[in-house]
């Protein structure tokens, strides 16, 4: 099993002075390498059609483009955890001070409570988040995973967005969240087209507050 996980937003606290409201934590699960692969040739056949040259993330595509890629990778299997946090009522002074430590939270919150549906996993996430967030290593994140005693997640990697077409499906997934939070739940496009994998048992839609 692969789990990759991206974010949209940030954790910072500076309401009105550029820090987001929400901050989105994606999971998209993967349970069949096959699956990985074809999401891989939907992303690079929609590459070529677009004459596109660089990765694939929410905030520098093209609205046309966003709802192409979504379109694309439909016939992919996965599911898709997804945890919102509205940072304005948040009220963990713990983490409302440390964006290392709410973004470690959020993500061992998207890999509990997941009725026993992963296991074993290997979770990949996007590398770049080890600088803006401060995060060294994992060990955080499986204490807290495998908490139950179970081995939910059985390795941890940071990896290059640039070289992870899953990196970047997690990236799309958590920006539309997160576009889909700041309308008031009124920009249903994008979501909608994925709306149906984040049912449970294999996914969620986790407001926090």
């Amino acid at each position: 099993m692969h789990v990759y996980i991206d974010d949209s937003g940030d954790g910072g606290m500076k309401f009105g002075k550029g820090s987001t409201r929400f901050l989105v934590m994606a999971a998209c699960v993967f349970d069949d390498t096959r699956q990985i692969e074809l999401l891989d040739q939907k992303v690079s056949d929609l590459s070529q059609q677009l004459h596109r040259k660089t990765e694939f993330k929410f905030h520098k595509t093209k609205k046309t483009h966003k709802r192409m890629f979504f379109e694309a990778i439909e016939p992919v299997n996965f599911a898709v955890r997804v945890l919102v946090i509205d940072k304005t009522v948040l009220y963990s002074e713990t983490l409302r001070k440390s964006p290392s430590k709410l973004k470690s939270f959020a993500i061992s919150l998207l890999l509990t409570h997941t009725f026993d549906t992963v296991k074993n996993a290997k979770i990949l996430i996007d590398g770049q988040d080890t600088k803006s967030f401060g995060i060294t290593d994992a060990s955080y994140i499986m204490k807290k995973a495998n908490g139950s005693g179970k081995t939910v997640v059985r390795k941890v990697e940071f990896v290059d967005s640039r070289n992870s077409v899953g990196i970047q499906l997690a990236d799309m997934i958590a920006g539309a969240i997160r576009q889909y939070a700041e309308s008031g739940e009124k920009s249903t496009e994008l979501y909608d087209t994925f709306k149906t994998r984040t049912f449970q048992p294999e996914g969620s839609y986790w407001v926090f507050k």
